[in-house]
């Protein structure tokens, strides 16, 4: 091959290197006013609000918002403190709203339920809501509209579990529960109460989920509710499962694409009908890997690898705002991480690029039932140690900067003077001496 030819494609693999790490790479933004891990983070169109988690000394009850324009990311400021000292709660918007359940404080596995505005100065007005029926932290909550239903968990015993409870969020259902207890077909505040005869406190039971599990990752999406990953009584899987929910409820639970990885405590989130995860860990250590799938009515399709996240952690804290999927905290075997990443999410819907060492998409199937997968290890919890900050990976940028220079290299070489144009001899070049044919 000519050195034109090689010039001229290590040129177009130094574009395609610049245009993957332009649109899938993760870019760190202001830090979190603390180093913790298991925030609980929610969006709305103009904020990211963050609760909750553990750091390397305490449970927190401390809220922060940031505010999210065209401009970018703006500062963490302090909101409105939550009304416990607690990590493990799940927390999910909706209509503006925050509404967190259930979690672990010093004194043990709770079942408080707790609403908050998402207002413009941050996370404002907790009230007291219907208490959650189990006792139990670590839980996976998700809601698609008004529907929230929250799965699993560790209970007061320590055990994983399967039980699921949904309730109704809209036209203050849930909360005049707290106050009134409304029965079956009851009228509450105008409309009637949708629950079944199971009816407990404004929670209702919905089936079992297939397993035992906590630390799993829930995300809601066009109407289901879709689970990733998580940690039974020993083991950690990469099973998921999906379940529509309504009025009604959720019904059977499907299984649907593993997660590429044996992992719990991944950080997940779902945006246009997709879900991007990132971090987890298992026995064998933590991950920084990334990935995201489509939802729909038919489960979880094909997991696509995207650039690594900054920092192999567990329990980072996901939201989308804007087109961007921002994450808080999360742990690392030896840090707690104060960093905030993110990742712009313009390539969804299209065919995305990876910055994957292999540069290739990673499919585990689509709708196939697939077994369960766990760690044959018995699990532990991370341990607690000092605290750390993340940091950036400019890895891709370095590979394209040297991939440019060579190419600039090679071409400069081709063209320099004595070598451009000079002719073959025996090719109907002017032989020396002589003349031409």
């Amino acid at each position: 091959m000519s050195l034109e030819r090689v010039a001229l494609a290590i040129s177009a693999l130094a574009l395609a290197l610049s245009a993957g790490a332009v649109s899938a790479a993760w870019s760190n933004v202001t830090a979190y006013p603390l180093s913790v891990s298991s925030p609980q983070c929610l969006a709305s169109s103009t904020a990211i609000y963050c609760l909750g988690g553990s750091t390397s000394y305490f449970y927190d009850n401390a809220t922060y918002y940031m505010n999210i324009s065209g401009a970018g990311a703006g500062q963490w400021v302090n909101g409105t403190d939550y009304p416990n000292n607690v990590t493990g709660q799940s927390c999910i918007g909706y209509s503006g709203m925050a509404y967190c359940i259930a979690g672990e404080n010093v004194s043990g596995v709770i079942n408080a339920t707790y609403s908050a505005e998402m207002a413009g100065n941050g996370l404002t007005g907790w009230t007291a809501l219907a208490s959650y029926p189990i006792n139990v932290t670590d839980e996976g909550c998700a809601a698609s509209g008004a529907h929230l239903a929250c799965i699993g968990g560790w209970n007061a015993s320590g055990y994983a579990n399967d039980s699921v409870y949904y309730t109704n969020i809209a036209a203050n259902v849930f909360a005049a529960a707290v106050v009134a207890g409304p029965q079956p077909g009851a009228n509450v505040t105008g409309g009637i109460n949708p629950f079944p005869a199971n009816l407990t406190e404004g929670w209702a039971e919905a089936p079992q989920y297939p397993i035992n599990i906590s630390d799993e990752s829930c995300v809601g999406s066009g109407g289901y509710i879709y689970c990733i990953g998580g940690e039974t009584d020993i083991n950690y899987t990469n099973a998921t499962y999906f379940t529509p929910i309504g009025t009604d409820g959720t019904s059977q639970w499907t299984a649907t694409t593993p997660y590429p990885l044996v992992e719990e405590n991944i950080g997940c989130a779902a945006y246009s009908g997709y879900v991007i995860c990132t971090g987890g860990y298992n026995s064998t250590g933590y991950s920084n890997e990334t990935y995201y799938a489509s939802l729909s009515d038919i489960g979880i399709g094909s997991w696509t690898r995207l650039s690594d996240y900054p920092a192999a952690v567990a329990g980072p804290g996901c939201a989308v705002a804007d087109g961007t999927i921002y994450c808080v905290g999360g742990y690392g075997g030896y840090s707690y991480y104060n960093s905030t990443e993110s990742l712009g999410l313009g390539f969804i819907g299209q065919q995305a690029p990876t910055t994957a060492p292999s540069g290739n998409v990673i499919s585990v199937g689509t709708t196939t039932v697939p077994t369960t997968t766990v760690n044959a290890t018995t699990s532990t919890k991370p341990a607690t140690v000092a605290q750390a900050s993340g940091g950036q990976s400019y890895l891709i940028y370095i590979v394209v900067a040297v991939v440019v220079i060579v190419a600039a290299a090679a071409y400069l070489y081709m063209r320099r003077p004595g070598k451009q144009g000079a002719p073959k001899a025996g090719a109907g070049a002017k032989q020396p001496g002589g003349s031409a044919p």
